[in-house]
């Protein structure tokens, strides 16, 4: 989601639920005059146009939205198409445009057409609001219209052409060499594209993979590599091959060899030294195995001189086709001293017996120069599993689990998100039927922008009224603390990371920073400030969600740092902030790092409220790796649990000074829009995880990472803003408010899989715009709102189809599921911690 300035709404902060609660808030607290009433509103016109026109299903139509506005206006602008039955089939919302008189406000998006789209003419929808979906200013029924073609035979199955040049013909030492690779698809498919270079004794000297990338039916694709002839290379004829492969590397659905040829000489120059010798030794574990286990690739390499290297592994079968493939770059070598590499190959359970080698290459950074290419390091024997359909193993658990809050239940508890008003606390969460033991709110809006958490409703004391109404209630209050990306500071028209980073190291900004979180304290604390009681019972405070990431890879790759970093490192001491030069005076002995911005947090919690129990936050993505979205088999997800463990560890979980308190939790998210969202109006083909496990992403990595951060960090660890979607009702039909997940499915399934990694709780909430919630927001007609079922493989490692077949009871967005399962959890006796 776009930044937008003076806005909350950005990537994974303030979510709509919170613009809602506002919303309600100011409705219930300011009486609008007579004279506002009575203010003319503007005169709208609108008007939208498809591209190409018609359109086939399973296909992309571009669409341009036109408005104008008699008046300056900042306004909310929805343009929705429906089908041909009336019901919707896409949303586009844009949040405070700025309208200019008379002048046209255009907007062009794509909306990737469902290849089980119903033919017809679907039209198009303009509805234009006050900011924040307040006022309706006008709704044109018929701004425009396209048609779309059915399908009427499977698509038919994918064949691949490619070709290449390089030029020059023949190149000198030290001389680039530029190949140009193309590739054209039948139908529209997403690959690995490989382009290799030869020798002319075979061995690979050059490897540049393009991942994930998506090729359009018929469309020709060009793909640049530059190689710089190494001096000393071999003379003679190099060859270009030009391989694609599934996302996962198992398939190898097109091989060119010798897809473009060229010379290399010497041209009578003496070669220099050679480059440093390295010494290597693979060996793959067990031996044999089982398809549909995970063989672990031990690769230790020493240099004979001091280097800087790309080191690349992979798997080859008995006819020589690279079946597995995964690399490191920038490695850093010490001469003499040996360095083990470690990856993991999920190997599918389908996959072919037999035997298969381990080669090993190594390059100069970014696949430059060739040093070494090692083939038959080792071998290893596939072995053909008799039941290829039989789900694998449990990914393993920690060996013994951390202590678990003693202010939290001592079962798996559930929570959701909820406002303050009839959505939430109010209304929503008592009338569900279910005994919710979490309500989770953001505190957001910024803390130097007026439009902060303690100004909302005119409310000074929110967030203790918001903590006394849920406990009323019988919930335990969440506050997710998210202020610093949205005030204003220096970097606020750079990047989201950029911004933050920015922001943390602005002593104006974090003064006001720190006085807001002590403001918070104060209000959930146990003590009395300005003749007001605070809240004094058990609450949870999560801290800057995001932030942490943004932390931990800055300082595992300071090209992310900009400019704020000291070193590089797994290490939260290397980053900078401003803390003991914000001028506070109760952070005043705190370090101006990140390490010492969580110190003074937890500092500010042990003064005024230590009855709060505190959150720090660990991302799927926050290691350089995203656990929830690579499909690459080879992710090391109990490594990469450990170094997102350490980070946190370091950052207050374990790791603090003397007299302080730590972090007494872990919060991580798994998504922050459905992942049907992701696919069918993003165009991410591998967003929906593999409930059966098979292929990634899928739950049981996600799984062994939590468990190495859980075992690493020293403390448990709750599951937050866990999107809305299911499988089951026909609610979910893949439409804006309605898109498809299967991780409340799963979840709810398997809470003694998720406890055995040190997880003890659940927190389900929509994260941004379009994606599903669990109240009547979207307000359908009819309502329960039960379209057609979607039948689909989605989710489905096995290939299976299922369908939301489910007839749907509530006007809940997500057809009642949540509550539904929440509420047989509750009844049937919750499940105990270990």
């Amino acid at each position: 989601m776009a930044k937008q300035r003076g806005s909350w709404l950005k990537r994974s902060g303030i979510r709509f639920l919170s613009v809602l609660t506002l919303c309600l808030l100011l409705i219930s607290n300011i009486q609008v005059s007579e004279a506002a009433r009575a203010t003319v509103a503007p005169e709208i016109t609108s008007s939208a146009v498809a591209t190409p026109n018609p359109v086939d299903a399973g296909s992309t139509a571009t669409i341009t939205a036109d408005v104008k506005s008699s008046t300056d206006l900042t306004a909310l602008i929805d343009v929705e198409i429906y089908d041909p039955a009336g019901n919707r089939a896409h949303a586009q919302v844009y949040d405070n445009q700025s309208l200019k008189a008379e002048d046209t406000w255009t907007q062009t998006f794509d909306w990737a057409v469902p290849a089980t789209a119903d033919p017809g003419t679907y039209t198009i929808h303009i509805g234009v609001f006050s900011a924040g979906w307040g006022t309706q200013y006008d709704w044109n029924w018929a701004a425009g219209s396209v048609t779309v073609n059915g399908t009427t035979a499977p698509p038919p199955a994918t064949t691949y052409e490619s070709t290449a040049t390089a030029t020059p013909d023949t190149a000198f030492y030290g001389e680039t060499v530029n190949i140009a690779a193309s590739v054209t698809g039948s139908v529209t498919s997403t690959v690995h594209v490989d382009v290799e270079v030869y020798s002319p004794t075979g061995a690979k000297v050059h490897q540049q993979v393009f991942a994930d990338q998506t090729l359009e039916g018929g469309v020709a694709y060009s793909f640049p590599v530059a190689w710089v002839v190494p001096d000393g290379a071999a003379e003679g004829t190099y060859t270009v091959d030009i391989g694609l492969f599934s996302t996962d590397w198992s398939e190898n659905p097109h091989w060119h060899s010798a897809a473009a040829a060229f010379a290399v000489t010497a041209a009578g120059t003496e070669p220099p030294p050679a480059p440093a010798s390295f010494n290597v030794v693979a060996t793959a574990l067990p031996d044999p195995i089982m398809a549909g286990n995970k063989l672990t690739i031990a690769t230790t390499v020493t240099a004979g001189s001091d280097s800087n290297i790309l080191l690349d592994v992979e798997v080859y079968d008995a006819q020589g086709v690279k079946v597995f493939q995964n690399y490191w770059d920038n490695q850093t070598l010490t001469a003499g001293v040996e360095k083990t590499y470690t990856t993991y190959w999920q190997i599918p359970a389908a996959h072919a017996a037999g035997t298969y080698t381990i080669s090993v290459g190594i390059f100069g950074p970014g696949w430059g120069d060739y040093y070494d290419w090692q083939s038959g390091l080792d071998s290893f024997v596939i072995e053909l599993n008799p039941d290829p359909t039989a789900p694998p193993p449990l990914p393993p658990a920690p060996a013994t689990l951390p202590a678990k809050p003693a202010a939290l239940p001592d079962y798996f508890s559930l929570g959701v998100t909820a406002g303050s008003g009839n959505n939430g606390i109010l209304g929503w969460m008592p009338n569900s039927g279910v005994n919710w033991d979490y309500a989770y709110q953001y505190l957001t809006g910024g803390v130097n922008t007026g439009e902060g958490w303690a100004t909302w409703g005119g409310n000074p004391y929110w967030a203790l009224d918001y903590a006394k109404a849920a406990d009323q209630r019988g919930y335990m209050s969440v506050f997710t603390y998210y202020q610093l990306l949205h005030s204003t500071g220096p970097g606020d028209a750079y990047p989201e990371t950029e911004e933050d980073l920015a922001h943390l190291n602005d002593p104006v900004l974090m003064k006001a920073y720190f006085e807001d979180f002590i403001k918070l304290m104060k209000q959930i604390g146990n003590g009395t400030h300005d003749g007001v009681q605070g809240f004094g019972k058990p609450i949870i405070v999560h801290v800057e969600p995001d932030l942490t990431a943004y932390a931990q890879q800055a300082v595992l790759d300071n090209s992310r740092c900009y400019g704020y970093c000291t070193g590089e490192g797994n290490d939260p001491a290397l980053l900078k902030a401003s803390v003991a030069s914000s001028g506070v005076p109760e952070v005043a002995g705190f370090p101006d790092t990140y390490q010492g911005y969580q110190w003074a947090m937890l500092h500010i919690r042990d003064l005024y409220a230590p009855n709060a129990v505190m959150a720090t936050h660990v991302s799927g993505w926050t290691t350089l790796y995203d656990i929830g979205g690579d499909t690459s088999p080879g992710l090391d997800a109990a490594g990469l649990g450990q170094i997102a463990g350490e980070f946190a560890a370091r950052s207050g979980t374990r790791d603090v000074p003397a007299g302080s308190s730590t972090y007494d939790l872990i919060f991580n998210d798994v998504g922050d829009h459905d992942a049907g969202y992701y696919k069918y109006a993003g165009g991410k083909q591998n967003a929906f995880w593999d409930r059966t496990n098979r292929v990634f992403p899928n739950f049981y990595r996600w799984e062994e990472y939590m468990g190495n951060i859980v075992s690493t960090a020293g403390k448990r660890a709750m599951i937050w803003q866990i999107p809305i979607g299911n499988q089951v009702m026909r609610t979910m039909n893949n439409t804006y408010g309605h898109y498809q997940d299967n991780r409340v499915e799963y979840f709810m399934a398997h809470m003694d899989e998720l406890a055995r990694q040190g997880i003890i709780g659940l927190l389900f909430g929509r994260g941004n715009y379009g994606s599903t919630t669990h109240w009547n927001e979207q307000q359908d007609t009819p309502d329960p709102f039960n379209p057609d079922p979607v039948c689909t493989t989605d989710g489905m490692g096995t290939g299976e189809t299922i369908c939301n077949d489910q007839v749907s009871v509530y006007t809940d967005d997500d057809g009642g599921y949540l509550r539904i399962t929440a509420q047989e959890y509750y009844a049937n006796g919750t499940f105990p911690l270990p």
